[in-house]
């Protein structure tokens, strides 16, 4: 049995949806299971204090879960963030978003094995760009971003000024996640559509 990791592990789930027309996208049904399930089972297995910040708590009373509010009436990740790190048993959290159905428990593991505390942030970067929602944030950042949230200045990247960032570049990250699906998410019709061809290819193993 692994043992499990010493950082608070947040999925946040309080996005708007609206280029879904409202639907909750985290309950989107990709091979047979939700994306809220298939990322609920991966960080279950990795974070012993695993928390689900949400404005609609009612829909996931299911899961063992511990659920905690946005702390300000503000829709950004960044806001979900901020609540993570200020709820947290622990000085600092692995945040994932709801909506990315290929989480990799291995690229996981080794984001969060591999960070050396004395970071503020550290993420994965790929050619694409960084990935602040598959990242670790220390509380270090609170004040931080409560500012940036008071000031509606809600651009995650843009609030990092001053922090001690470190990065996993795209050299690394392919040896835990070599097509890089856990940077991939589900933002239309046409993105779940496109996600369960996927999930079938890996079953299948066309894809590795």
């Amino acid at each position: 049995m692994q043992h499990k990791l010493p950082l608070s592990g947040v999925i946040l789930a309080g996005g708007q949806n609206s280029r879904v027309n409202g639907q909750k996208k985290t309950f989107f049904t990709v091979g047979g299971d939700s994306i809220f399930d298939r990322i609920y089972s991966v960080m279950n297995n990795i974070f012993e204090d695993l928390m689900l910040v949400t404005r609609t708590p009612e829909c996931f009373l299911q899961w063992d879960i511990n659920i905690v509010p946005d702390i300000f009436d503000i829709h950004c990740p960044l806001n979900g963030i901020y609540s993570g790190l200020f709820f947290a048993s622990t000085p600092h959290i692995f945040v994932i978003a709801c909506d990315i159905p290929f989480i990799s428990f291995d690229l996981i593991n080794y984001i969060c094995s591999s960070y050396d505390t004395s970071y503020d942030v550290y993420m994965p970067k790929t050619i694409k760009g960084e990935e602040p929602l598959c990242a670790i944030y220390s509380k270090q950042c609170l004040n931080r971003f409560k500012t940036c949230l008071q000031q509606e200045r809600y651009k995650i990247t843009r609030c990092l000024n001053g922090f001690k960032t470190g990065f996993i570049d795209d050299t690394t990250l392919p040896l835990k996640d070599k097509q890089f699906h856990s940077f991939f998410n589900v933002n239309t019709s046409e993105d779940l559509a496109y996600a369960n061809i996927l999930v079938e290819k890996l079953n299948e193993g066309e894809l590795k």
